[in-house]
C-alpha cells in the first residue's frame, strides 16, 4: 500500500501471516509436484498466483518476483533431492 505521500508502508501484520501461508502451502504443492512428475502444474501455480497478486505486483514487483523464484527454486531442489534420495531419479 502507499501512503498519502507515495511512499511504500511497511506490511502489516495480516499480510505477512497471509503471506507466510501462502508461500509455505506454495511450497508443499511444488514440492509434491515433482515428487509425481507433474511439471507441467508448477507452471500452472506460477501463473495462478501471478494472476492473484497482479495489484500487488504493480506496487512491487521485484519483491514478489524474487520472493516467488526463491520459493519454487527452493521447492524444487528438496523435491529433486527428495526424488534422489529414494533412488527414482
Amino acid at each position: 500500500m502507499l501512503d498519502s505521500v507515495g511512499d511504500r508502508e511497511e506490511p502489516s501484520q495480516r499480510e505477512l501471516d497471509v503471506g507466510a501461508i501462502v508461500g509455505k502451502t506454495e511450497n508443499v504443492l511444488v514440492f509434491t509436484f515433482v515428487l509425481v512428475d507433474a511439471y507441467v502444474a508448477l507452471s500452472i501455480i506460477f501463473a495462478a498466483k501471478s494472476i492473484v497478486r497482479r495489484e500487488d505486483m504493480k506496487q512491487n514487483s521485484l519483491f514478489y518476483l524474487a520472493g516467488t523464484l526463491v520459493n519454487f527454486t527452493y521447492s524444487l531442489l528438496a523435491g529433486l533431492l527428495a526424488l534422489w534420495l529414494l533412488g527414482l531419479l
